[in-house]
């Protein structure tokens, strides 16, 4: 062997023991990184913990109870069914404390209506009084503790993205993973298989390789940086069981061990004793409005009731009811058979009516003050249309004073929602109130 040959083999051992060298030095390095990010993360949850929301004496495990005993939601044709049973599409009920004149309302239209709880005030709604129990405390604003992080990590390292758009502390119980290496969305996907059942309220999210965007994970032939594994602790059934949460959190250590992710839960406790104090004052703002407008003596032809409200601006759906949205799609007021009888065309030609219910979901729907003076004013053109009236749920007719009263209370709860952050209409809204 020459010397120019053993030359040459020394330096290729010399080159492959400095690119190994290399390589540990930076997977070291790497590791570093993610772990100070992580510890970074952790420090920055503790100091923007949310003040503990039960120091107003509200009794968390007892808000599943209190919930399915005071829900008041729509049922309309083929609606999904709730968990607290739903009042049928001809009863609308709304429930506030009495005022200082005594003057409470539940407008419906039930064929026996329910016994009053006091006398009619100048032929004002009947007042129906329905308390939760316990009594609600005073109100204060329930703050939302989504954080933005900094853009990158001690000393420059690993970036760290702010929390994903249109999540909420108080409503979502959110885990953050970040890989050590970018992990494919057809090796998280089958990871994803093994998941607890959580239907809709799980969302897994993903900010891919050179992005700065969250967004779901089920894109093919992309790769994540990092992840967000959400889980919504309130919707319009109630709030989720306080177990779930620890099953979420042992599945989501299972998929950080999976992928060599860094793992660091918020504390579960305190996230659902924040979600309980949400979820109580919500169960309070879930409230349904409607008004009914009933024929004469004799019943008026579907057909005349189906050109007022299409002249209106409403639509048939697949459900059997009318729908009126806005411009972008969005449900203002559904218009239903005050009998309960679903809107189909067979039935429409031939069929005669007694009258119509109008119904405003005030949570989910935008300016809800605004579009109540709308519902009362198609409300009193389908009424002059029939020759009928619009009425209470006994039939006396509603005045302008009782529908100023209504007015006042649709504003001051749409005040409420939008001093806790969360407007009528909005995404949050319409996720909790779905």
């Amino acid at each position: 062997m020459s010397e120019l040959q053993s030359g040459l083999i020394l330096a290729g051992v010399v080159a492959v023991v400095l690119v190994y060298g290399y390589n540990w030095w930076q997977s070291a390095r790497r590791r570093r990184e993610i772990e100070r990010a992580v510890a970074a993360h952790s420090g920055r949850g503790s100091a923007d913990a949310a003040p503990d929301p039960l120091d107003d004496g509200f009794d968390a495990d007892a808000a599943p109870a209190q919930r399915a005993a005071s829900r008041t939601e729509p049922q309309v044709g083929a609606a999904p069914p709730r968990r607290a049973p739903a009042p049928p599409p001809t009863t609308v009920a709304e429930r506030y404390p009495v005022d200082d004149e005594g003057v409470d309302f539940h407008i419906g239209g039930d064929d026996e209506p329910p016994v009053p709880a006091a006398a009619p005030v100048r032929n004002e709604p009947r007042a129906v009084v329905e308390p939760r129990e316990p009594a609600a405390p005073a109100e204060r604003v329930l703050p939302a503790v989504t954080r933005s992080r900094p853009g990158r990590g001690p000393g420059g390292g690993l970036a760290l993205r702010g929390d994903p758009p249109d999540t909420d502390s108080r409503v979502d119980f959110v885990i953050r993973l970040l890989p050590m290496e970018p992990l494919p969305a057809e090796q998280l996907s089958e990871l994803l298989t093994q998941a607890p059942e959580f239907g809709h309220r799980l969302a897994v999210l993903g900010c891919p390789v050179g992005g700065q965007d969250w967004q779901p994970v089920m894109r093919q032939a992309a790769r994540y940086e990092e992840l967000a594994l959400c889980l919504q602790q309130v919707d319009r059934g109630g709030l989720i069981e306080r177990s779930s949460l620890d099953r979420f959190t042992n599945w989501v250590e299972s998929v950080a061990e999976a992928v060599s992710a860094g793992f660091n839960p918020p504390d579960a406790g305190e996230a659902h004793a924040i979600a309980a104090a949400f979820d109580a004052f919500c169960a309070e703002a879930d409230v349904l409005i409607g008004v009914n407008v009933v024929a004469p003596d004799v019943p008026v032809p579907a057909t005349k009731v189906r050109a007022l409200v299409e002249a209106a601006g409403f639509r048939l759906q697949p459900a059997g009811h009318y729908a009126l949205e806005d411009d972008d799609g969005n449900l203002l007021i559904t218009l239903a058979d005050i009998d309960g009888e679903p809107f189909v065309a067979e039935r429409i030609r031939t069929a005669a009516m007694r009258g119509v219910t109008l119904l405003l979901d005030i949570p989910r729907t935008r300016k809800p003050a605004r579009v109540f003076n709308q519902m009362i004013q198609i409300a009193r053109q389908v009424a002059q249309g029939i020759g009928g009236r619009v009425v209470d749920d006994q039939r006396q007719p509603l005045s302008d004073a009782g529908v100023r009263v209504i007015a006042g209370r649709v504003e001051a709860l749409e005040t409420r929602l939008a001093a806790q952050q969360m407007a009528p209409g909005s995404v949050l809204a319409r996720r909790v109130f779905a």
